[in-house]
């Protein structure tokens, strides 16, 4: 196991700490993908050679594989967190799941 320091001395600007040390760690470890939902932090990982997947594309691929209700997950999404998303795009997003999965 690699151990990585904790304090990033390069800060990307116009994202959080956070979002600058996760875009470090993803590049770092060379990861597959950057979990990242906030546009300016997706393009700045992306400028950089990473690939970015929202909260959204990830309960999307986790659905893929049948590992969870991507239906009853949205909904919990919208009721019962403070995640805040479009109800067109969920609704886009659930569609295009259905049509992929429905063999049409």
């Amino acid at each position: 196991m690699k151990i990585y320091p904790a304090l990033i001395e390069t800060f990307f600007p116009g994202i959080d700490p956070g979002e600058s040390a996760a875009i470090h760690l993803a590049k770092e470890s060379k990861a597959d993908f950057v979990l990242m939902d906030y546009e300016a932090g997706r393009r700045i990982a992306c400028s950089i050679g990473l690939s970015v997947i929202g909260t959204v594309g990830l309960l999307g691929r986790a659905a893929e594989m049948n590992w969870l209700d991507l239906e009853d997950v949205f909904l919990k999404l919208k009721l019962e967190t403070t995640f805040r998303v479009s109800d067109q795009f969920l609704g886009e997003r659930l569609e295009r799941f259905r049509h992929r999965h429905s063999g049409n």
